[in-house]
């Protein structure tokens, strides 16, 4: 069976979640069933090497005349003689795959990574007042934009409603990463059938799990990995968790580590030289594996997540996780206490309490983070490409 995802971004690790997730899975289907996978993108900026699991990819994007468009796509379609197409969460990109595959047997599946609706937040009215036009033009078109936000917002809003139902209605099958999403997906689309959607969560990122040596000899380190936007990852949050972790005393050792990169890194770098906040690294982009296995305590304070995929590598890490209970498919993830922490939204002190005991804790730490290691291996990437398999063949 011959498979194209289609990103956004190039497939490289170290990415993103959605990149990240689709060499897993296609790395497992090429392993186990033999598939050949093929990835198609739109970002011409990255010039990375090819992943292993990847037999070829192209780049391409949209263009203005959508005949141009369908014609881009029924050309990889043809030339690389693909059975089924995963679109990885790009909506516009449903209808124009639909056409381009009419004639060729081809099936068409929608994989949604992100909590659904979320995806319909338009460039916050904060964002546009940090804005700095560079000519009249662009200061005349920002005072508009500034007017006009409620009523943009608004029509942003049901253009996405509607790319919901496009989408839905285009594709061969809907895959959501939990059950929770079903009736959130339907409510924001504002359509009542349900029989495209199927339940695949994501995969196990690495290959090996952490014994219970390597929990022994862990550092004491805590540790961050995500992309530095405010807007979702509100790390400004974990910044001042931090702050305040660090005016106790059993705090004394422990130093934050926070992999990853993105537009708000001089915002979090200046809140912690003004706030003059210690032991903390950023480490910016790079394989946030090593500093997994060398981290016994990870932070997550997004306001929202498809999945969290960081948790789960956390998790097969012996890394306990902790994180604030602001999405639904959390509680897939995490059993509170068991094999991590689930703290109540907004509960800064909670959270603050919470890190200090597990820091001063060792037996508790210990327990929490074998179980997590064990948990996890529910999502191991052989049962996902399980599920993957029954979907593909079964379409």
């Amino acid at each position: 069976m011959n498979i194209l995802f289609h990103t956004y971004g190039k497939l490289n690790p170290t990415k993103g979640g959605t990149e990240r997730t689709t060499i897993t899975v296609a790395k497992a289907l090429t392993e186990k069933y033999g598939c050949r996978c093929f990835s198609s993108f739109e970002d011409s900026n990255d010039h990375t090497d090819k992943v292993s699991c990847i037999v070829d990819e192209r780049c391409w994007s949209l263009d203005r005349r959508r005949d141009v468009s369908i014609d881009k796509c029924r050309e990889i379609l043809f030339s690389l003689k693909i059975d089924v197409v995963i679109v990885q969460g790009s909506f516009i990109h449903l209808p124009i795959f639909r056409e381009a595959a009419k004639g060729l047997g081809c099936k068409i599946i929608l994989a949604h990574h992100f909590e659904p609706g979320m995806d319909s937040e338009f460039v916050p009215f904060v964002e546009l007042l940090k804005r700095r036009p560079k000519s009249l033009v662009h200061c005349l078109q920002l005072a508009k934009n500034i007017l006009l936000y409620p009523l943009m917002r608004k029509q942003y809003e049901r253009m996405m409603r509607k790319s919901y139902r496009i989408a839905y209605d285009s594709a061969d099958a809907v895959v959501l990463l939990s059950a929770k999403f079903i009736s959130r997906f339907k409510e924001f689309g504002q359509f009542s059938d349900d029989s495209k959607f199927r339940i695949i969560p994501n995969g196990l990122s690495f290959e090996d799990f952490a014994s219970l040596s390597d929990m022994k000899s862990k550092k004491n380190q805590v540790l961050i990995v995500a992309r530095l936007d405010e807007r979702f990852k509100r790390l400004s949050l974990a910044l001042d968790i931090w702050r305040r972790v660090k005016m106790d005393l059993r705090s004394e050792g422990w130093s934050l580590y926070i992999v990853g990169h993105g537009k708000d890194e001089h915002l979090y770098k200046s809140i912690v030289e003004k706030k003059a906040i210690p032991n903390i690294y950023f480490v910016g982009r790079t394989d946030p594996q090593p500093y997994y296995l060398m981290s016994s305590l990870f932070m997550m304070t997004s306001v929202s997540e498809s999945w969290g995929l960081t948790l789960t590598e956390a998790q097969q890490m012996g890394v306990v996780p902790m994180a604030f209970d602001s999405y639904d498919s959390l509680w897939d993830i995490i059993t509170h206490n068991q094999n991590g922490l689930i703290i109540p939204e907004g509960d800064v002190q909670k959270y603050v309490d919470e890190l200090l005991s597990l820091m001063s804790d060792n037996a508790r730490r210990l327990r929490i983070a074998e179980y997590a290691v064990s948990s996890s291996k529910r999502f191991c990437s052989e049962e996902i490409a399980d599920l993957w398999w029954q979907l593909l063949s079964g379409i």
